[in-house]
């Protein structure tokens, strides 16, 4: 998958609200100005993938502990320069 393949994903999404829809435009906004955004050496940020794990009630989800920031997060990770997130 390249850049420009989730570039156009991101544009095609229907956002669920205002508020995502912000963020989504912030997203596409951010990967098209920085061509360098699979990169965690982008400073100031970079793309990075993750999936929820829910029960099957929905009610519980699966989190990790990030040693480096002590937060909790989805799993997930960097991409390292790979665009198929």
């Amino acid at each position: 998958m390249h850049r420009n393949t989730i570039i156009q994903l991101l544009e095609n999404h229907q956002p669920f609200n205002p508020a995502e829809a912000s963020f989504l435009s912030d997203t596409i906004s951010f990967i098209k100005s920085h061509k360098d955004c699979f990169e965690r050496s982008l400073m100031i940020g970079h793309v990075t993938g993750s999936a929820w794990i829910l029960d099957q009630t929905r009610r519980y989800a699966l989190l990790t502990h990030h040693l480096k920031l002590d937060k909790w997060f989805q799993t997930g990770g960097h991409c390292d320069g790979d665009p198929d997130v």
